[in-house]
């Protein structure tokens, strides 16, 4: 699989974790999405918080004017790309792409 030549896998401790989100802080506060007139897939992870989801779903209803169809991947946040989650993520976002 290509993923997994190209991606490393590795458990990221909370310090890491919070690393990231604290170095992407500024751009993600200086960012402003434009509306976007077409469709949408949106691809999420299965486990996540019910409040978090209708806040994300919320946002891309937003942003995207046309129709959203959501997909969902086995798993969460931290362990999409790991064997087995990462397959359907491959198949759903090839189906996705078809005409």
């Amino acid at each position: 699989m290509l993923f997994r030549s190209v991606i490393k896998q590795k458990e990221y401790t909370q310090r890491e974790q919070a690393e990231v989100v604290f170095t992407n802080k500024p751009a993600i506060q200086q960012y402003h999405p434009k509306t976007y007139a077409g469709d949408a897939h949106l691809f999420r992870v299965k486990q996540q918080r019910t409040t978090l989801v209708r806040q994300k779903f919320s946002f891309w209803n937003y942003l995207v004017k046309g129709t959203i169809t959501l997909h969902q991947i086995p798993g969460t946040h931290l362990t999409l790309l790991k064997e087995g989650n990462v397959e359907t993520l491959a198949a759903l976002m090839s189906d996705a792409m078809k005409p």
